[in-house]
């Protein structure tokens, strides 16, 4: 991936963002991350097959470096007893999937998200997803785990919208995530593999299109919210060519 500054942000912005992408493809990620397993096949397949020819502006990347930065913060904040920052590893069909957890305390396992109101009030069934797949890997490396929690922290809280329909009372607020049963968990995470696996096998044109909901459509604006602004892969989509 190639990273751009078209609109000439001063160069700390720049080498922040080049530093946190130095740091994520030094970090032992095995095959398949627990964020990844969850992304659409077509786009994962996509994104690692042309890798060297995509290229992404700093810009686009601000939301996730203060993310970033929030952990990094809250790691070093984290008191003694608790386990921070973490990746840990299971060998599933082949592949080795790895996660990295934010915080346990106790057996609780906590999920920092930066994120939009948006997202809370429409709900990202991946959340819930990623944390039971993460339980199942702590539980496969000698760790039991029995809350499974979401820290909701929203950069885009408004607090005189406090009141409306299904907007969040706080500007963090905490999920606590239904527990999978340990084989459900498994089982998930294999068909996963197995798709992302059958994906790398195909050329671009006959890669699995992307559901309806995997590109996040907007009905008012009549656009795949996904597709348009958030895909750098789509040059090479073909299903977004027919779109």
């Amino acid at each position: 991936m190639n990273l751009t500054n078209k609109q000439q942000l001063p160069s700390p912005f720049f080498h922040a963002v080049e530093e946190m992408e130095r740091r994520y493809k030094e970090d032992d990620r095995g095959d398949i991350t627990t964020t990844t397993l969850l992304d659409p096949p077509q786009v994962v397949a996509l994104k690692k097959r042309h890798d060297k020819e995509l290229s992404e502006d700093v810009i686009d990347r601000l939301w996730a470096l203060q993310g970033q930065i929030m952990h990094m913060v809250l790691e070093l904040a984290a008191p003694k007893g608790t386990q921070v920052e973490n990746r840990i590893g299971v060998e599933v069909n082949g592949w080795k999937v790895t996660g990295k957890y934010d915080l346990i305390e106790g057996d609780t396992l906590y999920d920092y998200k930066y994120t939009t109101v948006w997202s809370y009030v429409f709900g990202k069934p991946e959340w819930a997803e990623q944390a039971n797949v993460n339980r199942w890997l702590l539980h496969k490396n000698g760790t039991e785990i029995n809350r499974l929690i979401l820290v909701l922290m929203f950069r885009d809280f408004v607090e005189s919208k406090v009141g409306s329909k299904n907007y969040p009372a706080n500007k963090v607020v905490q999920l606590e995530v239904p527990l999978w049963t340990l084989d459900k968990a498994e089982e998930f995470i294999k068909d996963r593999v197995k798709l992302h696996q059958k994906a790398e096998e195909l050329a671009d044109e006959d890669l699995p299109p992307c559901s309806k909901t995997e590109r996040w459509w907007n009905e008012r604006k009549g656009i795949f919210q996904r597709c348009e602004n958030y895909c750098a892969a789509k040059e090479f989509c073909a299903q977004y060519k027919r779109s």
